[in-house]
């Protein structure tokens, strides 16, 4: 089967009756799928994107003299994104299902924060960038063994990115891409019956974030969280779940002037937050024909944040440790409907 979507994008700056003249880019989409055998099919997608400078960017455009510049900037374009798509897809049983997916990105006139100077930032158009992204996942059912209500559910992601440091001119990763992450887990679907639940465990890695001055890493983690729903009786739904504690690391560096090849940071900061357990409960009471009612009850978790400050290369310096705690919270709503 083939698939296509052809078209275009015009768009045009203008400021104070000065107009940059109307640009046109061709956008749209093709794909082509195969199915071999029943519930299962291979695809290939290929899409172009045209984005629109933002409102900011449009007033970065624009000089007090009304002429359309770039303030600084060499060039001030639209992004351009070509995406490229492979998957696989294979169903098996009611519910059961197994995905591979490759994808490729590649952006044309990203727009980031550049220095012209210690003194003056823009934004303009910088380097392309390439995002390269591996996903498989699977939800089996244990119908062999006799429980085709029991599910095994797992999802695994990498990526790999590259573009040029518009500040330093080195090669390096996309800011802001999450490079790794994982989940596991396994749920009890109702069936026939009348109780349902639900566990899983996961993490992910973020990718760094630069900036002109400074470079942010980060990293979260989640260890579990788990569902219980049961309907005692008909129309009368009960459920609770639980948030196991999780935790966050920000890394940053900092340096005293632009950022260059070999230049040291001055000082590094890091923030650690741990959260920790959190729990709710929920009941809904619905008569088919005209109420529902639905109370619920959570607890918010505590959080505890530390915090340092310690100069490149000596003795770690002070932590700061906040905790901060809140109430639960009660609601209660009532919907009524003909």
């Amino acid at each position: 089967m083939l698939n296509g979507s052809p078209g275009a994008e015009s768009y045009e700056i203008e400021s104070r009756n000065v107009s940059s003249g109307l640009e046109t880019d061709p956008k749209g989409a093709v794909s082509a799928s195969f199915r071999p055998r029943p519930r299962t099919t291979f695809r290939l997608e290929s899409s172009k994107e045209t984005g629109q400078l933002s409102f900011g960017q449009f007033l970065a455009s624009s000089s007090l003299s009304s002429e359309i510049i770039t303030a600084g900037a060499v060039a001030l374009e639209p992004e351009r994104t070509l995406r490229h798509t492979a998957s696989y897809d294979r169903r098996f049983g009611d519910v059961g299902v197994l995905r591979f997916e490759l994808t490729r990105r590649e952006v044309e006139n990203p727009v980031h924060t550049v220095a012209l100077s210690d003194d003056v930032i823009i934004a303009q158009n910088t380097g392309p960038e390439t995002v390269d992204q591996a996903r498989a996942s699977v939800e089996f059912p244990f119908e062999r063994f006799g429980r085709e209500d029991l599910i095994l559910i797992a999802d695994v992601g990498v990526a790999e990115s590259e573009t040029v440091d518009p500040v330093t001119g080195e090669t390096r990763e996309v800011s802001g891409i999450t490079s790794r992450y994982w989940s596991l887990g396994l749920r009890r679907d109702p069936g026939d019956g009348k109780l349902a639940w639900g566990i899983s465990v996961g993490g992910e890695t973020e990718g760094d974030d630069y900036s002109v001055r400074r470079i942010r890493e980060s990293r979260e983690d989640r260890e579990w969280e788990a569902y219980v729903e049961w309907e005692p009786i008909e129309d009368l739904r009960l459920r609770t779940s639980l948030d196991g504690p999780g935790k966050q690391i920000r890394r940053s560096l900092f340096f005293a002037s632009i950022r260059e090849a070999g230049l040291a940071p001055s000082f590094i900061a890091e923030t650690r937050q741990r959260v920790d357990r959190s729990a709710s409960i929920s009941v809904e009471w619905r008569r088919r024909e005209n109420i529902e009612i639905t109370g619920s009850l959570s607890t918010s978790p505590r959080v505890r944040e530390e915090e340092s400050l310690t100069p490149f290369g000596g003795p770690a310096g002070p932590i700061l440790a906040t905790a901060t705690d809140t109430t639960p919270e009660a609601t209660l709503r009532i919907r009524i409907y003909r």
